[in-house]
């Protein structure tokens, strides 16, 4: 019995010690400039969506009043990590201080697809990243968003109730986190 131990222990020793050289090497860097094989956005690519909205969310047991809205006007927050990870939270605890659970992996053609969508705002990477410094609108339903991609990030605010490029956007990311028919955080 302690012979059977003994090889155990030894054999997760030897395990411990081949993931560690095996992850010891580097793995080689990605050009931030470059796209995704056979797809048209680039590979750091990366996406914030944050949906803020006017008024109550809840009503004085806790309950949430934005179950049920249109995703484009109850609270949200979307996340797309360049490997295509969504992260998705809805309903009156979604935040910016939110770090939603995953939801899924977005394909190649999604991820194509929302870059495609950010058409508008583009251009102000090249102007760089405003910072923490915006401030949402109270009378209105406003989303945040952020993006990152060839090595540029940028922000930008903007009213849900006039921007349909916007509205858009976040339908979308609801759509591919199947929030369609008004699942709440």
């Amino acid at each position: 019995m302690h012979a059977r131990g003994l090889i155990a222990t030894l054999g997760l020793i030897s395990l411990g010690t081949l993931t560690m050289v095996g992850c010891a090497a580097s793995p080689p860097e990605a050009d931030a400039t470059s796209t995704a094989p056979g797809v048209a956005y680039p590979v750091d690519f990366s996406l914030s969506v944050t949906v803020m909205t006017r008024g109550r969310e809840t009503d004085n047991s806790g309950r949430d009043l934005s179950f049920g809205r249109d995703l484009a006007d109850r609270p949200g927050r979307y996340i797309v990590e360049p490997d295509g990870l969504l992260r998705a939270a809805t309903g009156a605890g979604a935040t910016t201080r939110v770090y939603p659970p995953r939801t899924k992996y977005l394909t190649d053609r999604q991820m194509a697809d929302l870059w495609r969508k950010l058409d508008w705002m583009k251009s102000d990477l090249s102007l760089g990243d405003p910072g923490e410094d915006y401030t949402a609108r109270t009378d209105a339903s406003t989303a945040i968003i952020h993006i990152a991609a060839n090595g540029r990030k940028t922000t930008r605010v903007v009213n849900l109730e006039e921007d349909e490029w916007a509205k858009s956007l976040v339908r979308t990311l609801g759509e591919h986190a199947w929030l369609s028919t008004g699942w709440s955080w």
